[in-house]
């Protein structure tokens, strides 16, 4: 059975953690964009709980046998985020899309 394996301080903590999160955003994004973002952090709170749900079934003592193969993708993975041809251009100082004003984006004024 799901909920008899079920951590309840850890599920409730998570779960009110998650909806202070997604007051914080309703409250900062709220004259922007109505409640756009808001549905977006619950729909991920709720997928995020339903997978958290659905690890409560899987025997972890059988994936002892594929831990040092788990263990060198996770690595290879790490490696990976951290090459600099794996990520995108984070360099947003060529456009005039940043609202701040600074001396490597002079194109913008400050509100």
């Amino acid at each position: 059975m799901i909920w008899s394996r079920t951590d309840w301080g850890l599920f409730i903590g998570g779960l009110g953690l998650s909806l202070i999160g997604a007051l914080l955003v309703w409250s900062a994004t709220r004259h922007q964009s109505g409640s756009q973002y808001l549905a977006r952090h619950l729909l991920n709170t709720g997928i995020g709980m339903a997978l958290a749900a659905a690890l409560t079934l899987v025997d972890f003592r059988g994936l002892r046998a594929y831990a040092p193969w788990l263990y060198l993708v996770s690595v290879a993975g790490l490696v990976l985020v951290m090459t600099p041809s794996a990520r995108p251009s984070t360099d947003h100082t060529r456009g005039s899309s940043c609202p701040v004003a600074s001396p490597s984006n002079p194109r913008s004024s400050p509100r």
